[in-house]
């Protein structure tokens, strides 16, 4: 089972990283940081992974849709918003969307779950 972890840091230690990464860069080495996906609060988390967006998840692997235009439809939701919100999750590394304008392979979700956690 591949899980997909959502980890939470601080804007501070966002910035921090980011400055830190940066200077790398431009030595031209690249930072040895997390990977994975991290936000600065349960808010900006919940806002990325909504209830129709999680649905769209769940309608990819049901259905296995060629296109955003055909997963829209089965949704029975507007092309755009369907869009915006398939584009977010290959951003993310989540959904993997084959290009192309006759694609031969469907819109893929890369994970069995998404774990969203915090330590204390």
């Amino acid at each position: 089972m591949r899980i997909f972890e959502v980890k939470f840091m601080t804007e501070e230690e966002a910035k921090a990283k980011f400055l830190a990464s940066v200077k790398l860069a431009h030595t031209g080495q690249k930072y040895p940081g997390d990977e994975g996906v991290f936000f600065t609060g349960w808010e900006a988390a919940l806002n990325a992974f909504t209830d129709k967006r999680l649905e769209l998840l769940r309608l990819i692997k049901k259905h296995s849709p060629r296109s955003i235009n055909q997963l829209s439809k089965i949704a029975g939701r507007d092309f755009k918003n369907v869009y915006t919100d398939v584009m977010l999750f290959k951003h993310l590394g989540i959904v993997r969307v084959p290009g192309g304008r006759r694609p031969a392979e469907p819109l893929k979700v890369l994970y069995d779950a998404i774990d969203i956690h915090t330590l204390i």
